[in-house]
């Protein structure tokens, strides 16, 4: 995706204490995003996702818990709408 941190060309234009700022931040989001899920009745393991993109914007989602888990949306797919909204912003 050209918009977010993983990506060569976003890693060159950003100063190394910047990336590890944004590194740092992603990770954080992510653990932030995972407390939101409380339904430890239907599993006990919370998912959280985040990404950050080169602009320092920061999108994240954690888990919706389904009682059958083909129901249930991860964390990682929620996150589509803000990649695929980044990836067609100039």
């Amino acid at each position: 995706h050209p918009g977010t941190l993983d990506t060569p060309k976003a890693q060159r234009a950003m100063a190394p204490e910047t990336w590890e700022t944004a590194v740092f931040k992603c990770h954080a989001t992510a653990v932030s995003a995972a407390r939101g899920d409380a339904r430890d009745d239907l599993h006990p393991i919370r998912m959280g996702s985040a990404v950050v993109f080169s602009d320092s914007s920061c999108a994240s989602a954690h888990q919706k818990k389904a009682l059958e888990y083909g129901c249930s949306l991860d964390a990682v797919g929620q996150l589509a709408p803000a990649l695929d909204q980044a990836s067609n912003e100039p």
